[in-house]
């Protein structure tokens, strides 16, 4: 699939999963992904942000991008929300 800039955040999740179905994206990165969309408290607004990230950054280092863990995004939600 040709790069396809996530221009509105919320289209980023939509164009990681037709990444993953059509087999573009590794298995351990999509569970790095989902595990942290998935188990870090975070509004829609965040859950874009993560997704856009994830989807920037597969686009830029491919096979070796190194997704963020949930503990990762745990530990720098508080500063992006200048909670720290």
């Amino acid at each position: 699939m040709p790069y396809q800039p996530a221009s509105h955040p919320r289209r980023a999740l939509t164009l990681l999963f037709a990444r993953y179905v059509a087999g573009q994206i590794a298995e351990q990165q999509w569970s790095q992904f989902s595990s942290a969309y998935d188990a870090v408290d975070m509004d829609a607004t965040g859950r874009a942000a993560l997704a856009a990230f994830c989807h920037d950054a597969l686009d830029e280092m491919g096979g070796e991008a190194r997704l963020p863990a949930p503990q990762d995004v745990a530990d720098f939600l508080p500063i992006v929300r200048g909670e720290a």
